[in-house]
């Protein structure tokens, strides 16, 4: 399997309020989840 780069930007929270745990557990969470089996898999692998 070849090596691929991959550049992940979560988007920012909506302006909904305080920070909660919601916030959290959509983009963060789902990005840092790809982002970790990617790595795994050998691939480089940036999040900002």
């Amino acid at each position: 399997m070849k090596m691929q780069k991959y550049l992940f930007i979560p988007i920012m929270p909506t302006p909904n309020g305080r920070f909660h745990i919601g916030h959290i557990s959509g983009p963060y969470l789902k990005t840092d989840i790809l982002a970790r089996n990617l790595k795994f898999l050998g691939h480089d692998v940036k999040v900002i």
